[in-house]
């Protein structure tokens, strides 16, 4: 998405579609640091630390798609018309495999893990409201009503973040007593 993202801004699309490419990006980065060092045994304490510090400002990022969409009102990243119902199939497998991983992740109580899974989370959401304005634009036209629903969308986003970084610093806790 980072990248369909890049390519909008590129043909002339708005400045504010470079929150959502950085929350790609930042995200890619960090999951891809972190899996390097967890696979390398350092501290998983530390690297919950570190993903629930990074995570922190890669969600103050969230916004800046809702800013995006109130200003100009039109979204289309995807230059092939099947592409949506592949990113639709893909969200709804996000969201489906979010929410399956986490209870069984808390069982394991691994630090890293429950990290990883609560951000799919938060990801599955954020994944949903770039479906949902992007199904706006194709098949609907935005009126009072689908602000609306994209505010709330965009809040559950958020409510969502703010959810996950207090799983977050909370298993840190839990990770602290128990070493």
């Amino acid at each position: 998405m980072a990248i369909l993202n890049l390519i909008l801004i590129i043909n002339g699309g708005s400045l504010f579609l470079i929150g959502a490419i950085l929350f790609y990006l930042f995200m890619s980065i960090l999951r891809g640091t972190s899996f390097i060092f967890y696979k390398k045994d350092k501290s998983i304490r530390k690297i919950g630390f570190v993903y629930a510090i990074s995570s922190t400002f890669i969600y103050l990022l969230i916004p800046s798609l809702l800013a995006y969409v109130l200003s100009e009102k039109e979204y289309q990243p995807f230059f092939i018309d099947w592409f949506i119902y592949a990113y639709a199939l893909y969200a709804t497998l996000k969201m489906v495999f979010a929410f399956v991983h986490i209870k069984k992740t808390f069982v394991e109580k691994d630090i890293y893990l429950i990290d990883i899974k609560v951000s799919n989370l938060v990801l599955a959401f954020y994944t949903i409201f770039l479906l949902a304005f992007n199904l706006i634009n194709a098949y609907g036209s935005m009126d009072n009503e689908m602000f609306g629903i994209m505010i709330f969308i965009n809040v559950l986003v958020i409510i969502s973040a703010i959810i996950a970084l207090i799983i977050m610093y909370r298993i840190l806790k839990w990770g602290k007593n128990n070493d």
